[in-house]
C-alpha cells in the first residue's frame, strides 16, 4: 500500500492476509425507523485517531455488555463498488481505554437494527442526522441487488417502479427476494 497515512491513491492495494475488501452504501433518511422495525438497538462511541485511518470502537450491546475493535480502512480510488480495505481487531477492556487516551474525533451514535440493513441515529455536532447502510459482503451480493445510484441513468426507471434498488446480473445461485422483504426495503428506504 501507498500514500499518505498507509492509504492507497490510484492503485489497487492487495488485501493482504487479514484485510478484505468492504462494499458498503449508505443512504441518508429523513427519519429513524419506526420501533415496531427495529429488531436490536447498539449504542456505539467511535474514535478517529488523529492523523491515522484507524477508528477505536466501543459497541454497548442491549445486555449490557461491550465489544471494542481497532479498525482501519483503507480507501481504494478504483471504479467499481470496492470502497476500501477494511481490518478489525478486537481488543479487552484494558486495551480500548489504553488507546482511548490518544487523541481522536469522537462521534457517538445510536445504531438500530432494522434487517437487511442498520441504520444510524446520530448524536452531539451530529444530531439529526440519520442514514443506513448496507453491506454488499451482506445479503445485498446474495440476492445480486444493486443500488441504482450505481448504474447510469436507472434511476429514474427505479423510482417508477417503486424504488431505489435493482437486480442484474443473476447467477445461478442468485436468490430472490420475497415479497416481504422487498416490503422492508422499501418502507426503510423510501
Amino acid at each position: 500500500m501507498t500514500g499518505e497515512a498507509g492509504g492507497s491513491r490510484g492503485r489497487w492495494a492487495h488485501p493482504g492476509k487479514y484485510a478484505r475488501i468492504e462494499r458498503e452504501r449508505r443512504f441518508l433518511l429523513a427519519a429513524p425507523p419506526a420501533p415496531a422495525d427495529v429488531t436490536t438497538t447498539w449504542a456505539i462511541g467511535d474514535r478517529y485517531l488523529t492523523g491515522t485511518r484507524l477508528r477505536l470502537r466501543r459497541v454497548e450491546r442491549p445486555d449490557g455488555s461491550c465489544e471494542f475493535k481497532l479498525t482501519q480502512k483503507v480507501p481504494v480510488v478504483r471504479p467499481g463498488a470496492i470502497q476500501g480495505l477494511i481490518t478489525n481487531t478486537y481488543l479487552s477492556a484494558a486495551e480500548y481505554d489504553l488507546l482511548a487516551t490518544l487523541p481522536a474525533r469522537v462521534l457517538s451514535k445510536t445504531r438500530f437494527g432494522v434487517p437487511p440493513v442498520g441504520v444510524d441515529v446520530f448524536d452531539g455536532p451530529l444530531r439529526g442526522l440519520v442514514l443506513a447502510e448496507a453491506e454488499f459482503t451482506d445479503w445485498l451480493a446474495e440476492y445480486g441487488i444493486h443500488p441504482a445510484t450505481s448504474q447510469r441513468n436507472h434511476a429514474s426507471k427505479s423510482s417508477a417502479e417503486g424504488g431505489p434498488w435493482r437486480a442484474d446480473r443473476r447467477g445461478p445461485d442468485a436468490k430472490r427476494l420475497s415479497p416481504e422483504q422487498h416490503r422492508r426495503i422499501h418502507h426503510i428506504l423510501g
